[in-house]
């Protein structure tokens, strides 16, 4: 569901920016400073989690699946999310001046996005005591 929505949400954003023909002015470089943030971020936390970085739900085997308590990890709760996806997709309708986009669209992907947070909060209570 959520690559669904994270592919639609880029769909209407670009058809809305499209539609819109505005130039870029300071709120796309607010857009593309906040979409650059969010890809570092990105590779930053692939970089982190390494092997174990998947879009799947899942938990690797015990040798391998440890809790990553890198100074990022140990104080933002599930950077890929909060500084990856959210900036990202905010990032993307400034840029194309995407409110609609921004201000509907994003709402509805938050609601799968909860529910993915809270999936992986459950889960990983479950498997590792010290979570």
């Amino acid at each position: 569901m959520l690559l669904l929505l994270h592919v639609a949400y880029y769909m209407v954003c670009f058809m809305e920016g499209d539609i819109a023909i505005v130039p870029a002015d300071v709120t796309s470089c607010i857009g593309l400073t906040a979409y650059t943030f969010s890809i570092l971020m990105l590779y930053y936390v692939i970089f982190q989690i390494g092997h174990l970085w998947t879009v799947k739900l899942l938990v690797a085997p015990r040798p391998y699946h440890v809790i990553n308590k890198s100074f990022l990890f140990r104080y933002v709760k599930h950077p890929n999310y909060y500084l990856n996806i959210i900036p990202e997709l905010c990032g993307l309708a400034l840029i194309f001046h995407s409110w609609y986009t921004l201000c509907i669209g994003l709402p509805v992907y938050l609601i799968p996005l909860i529910i993915r947070i809270r999936q992986e909060e459950q889960v990983m209570r479950t498997e590792f005591d010290n979570y």
